[in-house]
Formats: structure tokens, sequence, C-alpha cells
């Protein structure tokens, strides 16, 4: 559900300051929470955005009823949604557009009734890939309650325990001891079946294509990608603090031998590298050394990595002392982390974000492999760093015109790094266009063959 807001900073002082409820920003105004008692999902949808997603303008028709909520029921598949916007027109309902795919791929038909509600219906992606390139902050969003069970997400029961299960648990966990109260029993469910899932994961081969079969590697990815926002939960007590007013609160504080007692019950190991390594460490701050020219320095680990077999799960977060030449303070350490679901000290975006409640599960984990011969990043996905001369610029496929605007080192700190790591050679380009640091899309990156 969403209360569509004309003012919100209105709405979020009600909602946050004065009710206090848990919305975190998502960006362009957008605040939400999965984890508001009572409600599935319950967002703050700025009114512009709205009339984006219903008539491709940032201004709401004067002679339409300006929206108050909107919610959205999701259906079994796409065609599933203009059968029902068919039903509805039959039965003497308007609608605002009937059933339409959007950019990022989710099919919707919308209505507006008299009373000022946005009903939607809906089919989003069957997974999150970079495939279909949709389109990120700025455009429209996809809905945010889905009222059908119908999802091709599937919990792991099969193999006795779920990521997403234990993500749920510890959101909604109050109190004390919530190592031995959550923790303790889903590592009990997790041990044999679960564990042994995984370790399919841990060899650089193509076990991701495997769909059909009992490995069933789709899901697999996507419960990787539930561990990782369990990691990313856990992490939260480990990095300073933000000044911006929907910086997350770590409310959760295991301490660090407890979040490894839960890793290393599933197959993981903890890495102790003292050399800077992108592939194995994400610049948490950075202390600008007097001569521009200094290498990256570990001075500090903040928390620790993590290794299942050859895959990274997920990197050492460590303080560096650096020359501005190779990371430069208030962009290595605050610009927007890629492929990550939510840090406390720096904004974030991973293909999950602005998705419905079920729908933000299907979203596959990135795949970087440390073989003897090479490292191999983001192995599941193939569009080209640099673009593809085969298909027309402005293909959706093709690389932005704001990826375009960086230089191929650009890209590639970007796909390395997770962020940017100095302001890009074409700042002043960009800054046409407003909010380019989060609208990025380099999840389908990979590095040409002879790089790896």
């Amino acid at each position: 559900m969403e209360v569509v807001a004309a003012d919100p900073p209105q709405s979020r002082k009600l909602f946050i300051d004065a009710l206090g409820l848990p919305l975190e920003g998502e960006g362009g105004g957008y605040y939400s929470s999965g984890s508001t008692p009572g409600c599935k999902h319950f967002g703050v949808w700025p009114l512009s955005q709205a009339a984006e997603a219903c008539f491709g303008t940032p201004e709401w028709p004067a002679d339409r009823v300006v929206p108050q909520t909107s919610i959205e029921y999701e259906v079994e598949d796409a065609k599933a949604v203009a059968a029902a916007g068919g039903e509805l027109q039959r039965a003497g309902f308007e609608l605002l557009h009937p059933a339409r795919t959007e950019p990022w791929g989710q099919t919707v038909a919308r209505l507006l009734t008299e009373d000022g509600l946005i009903v939607g219906i809906s089919y989003g992606l069957p997974r999150f890939t970079t495939k279909s390139l949709p389109e990120r902050q700025g455009r429209a969003r996809p809905g945010h309650l889905w009222a059908s069970s119908t999802s091709t997400y599937a919990p792991c029961m099969t193999v006795g325990a779920d990521a997403r299960e234990l993500y749920e648990a510890l959101v909604w966990h109050e109190g004390a001891e919530t190592y031995e109260a959550v923790v303790v029993p889903w590592l009990d469910r997790a041990q044999g079946g679960y564990r042994a899932w995984l370790a399919a994961a841990a060899e650089y081969r193509s076990w991701w294509t495997e769909k059909e079969t009992a490995l069933d590697g789709q899901n697999l990815l996507w419960n990787l990608y539930a561990l990782s926002r369990v990691s990313d939960l856990l992490l939260l007590a480990f990095q300073p603090p933000a000044n911006e007013v929907d910086s997350p609160d770590p409310w959760l504080r295991l301490p660090e031998h407890e979040y490894l007692g839960l890793f290393t019950a599933l197959g993981m190991t903890p890495f102790e590298v003292s050399t800077f390594d992108p592939f194995l460490h994400e610049i948490v701050e950075v202390e600008q050394a007097d001569d521009p020219h200094a290498p990256i320095e570990i001075t500090e680990v903040v928390w620790p990595g993590l290794m299942m077999g050859q895959l990274l799960f997920s990197r050492a977060g460590v303080r560096v002392r650096a020359g501005v030449e190779h990371a430069q303070r208030g962009v290595a350490d605050r610009s927007p982390l890629y492929w990550t679901f939510r840090r406390r000290h720096r904004p974030t975006v991973d293909l999950s974000q602005g998705w419905g409640h079920n729908s933000q599960w299907r979203t596959d984990f990135r795949l970087d492999y440390r073989t003897p011969t090479a490292d191999r990043l983001n192995v599941a996905e193939d569009r080209e760093i640099d673009g593809s001369t085969d298909i027309s610029p402005d293909h959706p496929a093709n690389l932005s015109p704001e990826e375009r605007l960086l230089t191929p080192d650009e890209r590639r700190e970007l796909l390395r790094h997770r962020c940017l790591l100095r302001v890009p050679e074409a700042a002043d380009a960009l800054a046409g266009s407003p909010g380019w640091e989060r609208d990025m899309m380099p999840f389908g990156w990979q590095l040409p063959d002879s790089e790896q």
C-alpha cells in the first residue's frame, strides 16, 4: 500500500517523525518499508512519480481526481493483466491505461476510482536480470502491494531453510538474544540440505544456467541474494553513521563472532588480506594522503569479508589512506554503492529496490569468482562494458547516454569497486542529468575475455 503524497516532506514528517514508521528513502523522494506491522509493504509515493507512472508527465492532470492512495494486485502472468484490464473495462470502469509493459519489464494496467484510489493489476519480472535493462530512479515504479500469493520466488523448504525467512525473522525480532532466538533455530534447519545446496555455487562453473534441474540454479541465485541481504542488515551496526535522515538505524547488533558464526556454519570462510584489493575490499572511509599519487592502503578493517570456495560472498569493509588520484574522499566512500541493498553511511543501488513485497526477492546475486587463473566478475551476465557496435547506440541493451560519458577506465572501476572512485572526467556534462549517480545500469556488465 502507498500513500500518494502531494507534499512528500510533510507526509514524511507525519509517518516517520510523528508516527515513527521505519520508512527508508529509496531515491526521488520515495520512502517505504516492508517491515511495518500490519502491512506487507507501506510507502509514501510522491504525486509527481505517480503522474509519471500513469501519464508520463510529472504534473497530475487538472481534470482528474488527485489520488490519495495506491494499491496493486499481482496476477499469474502478463496475459492475465490484459485479461483483467478487459474485464474491468467491460464492467464499466475506465482505465488510466490498458495493460502495457514498462521499460523495466513489468506489465501493469491501472484505473483511478472516484475516491482517488489508484488500483493496479500487475505482473512483475519472473527474474531480475539486466537483459531487459530496466530504467531506475526518476521513472515510474512498479507496485508495492502484492495481494496474490502467486510468485515465481519459491521458498526453499525442500532443503530445510530459506534465506528470506531468516531476513524477515531478524527484521521482526524484538528484544535481546537475537542470535539464540532467531539465528540458531534457523541454522538448525539449514544444516544438511540447505548448506549442501549452497555449496553447489562455490566453484566456477555454469551452474546458474541449470534452471530445470534438481539444483535449480535460478532459485539458488535468489537465495544467495537473500543471504546477502541478511549480511547487509547485520553489517549496519559495524558502519559509521550518516547525517541523512533516511540513514538506516542498526537496531540489530550482533557481535562479530556471531555474525561470522552464522555464515561459517553455512560453509563460508573469512579472509584476511592486508593489501587493498577491490575484489576483496569495500572502501568505507578514505583518509586523503598528501601525495595525490599515493596508492590505496588499508588502515583498518571495519568488518570481515567472506568467501565460499572460489565465490566471493561479501567484501571486507576497510578504511583506507590514498592519494586523490586513486580514491577521492567523498566519492570512493560516499557515492552510491551498486550491487548492494543497504549501507548506513552511503546510498546504495540494487535491482530489488522499488519492487513489491514478493518481487523484490527475485533478484540475482552478483557472481564473482577468484580462480587459480583469473578473477571472473559478474559471470552470470553478458552485457559488453563498452557497449555493442552490433546494435543502435539508443537500443536499451546498449550503454545509456550517461554511461557513455564515463571513460572506459571509470566504467571498469565501477564494475570492480561497485562505485566510482573519483569525480568523473565528464562531471559537467553529467550534471545535466540530475540523479545520474544512481541511474547507472552496470548490473549486466562484463569485461572482455582479454581483460579477465
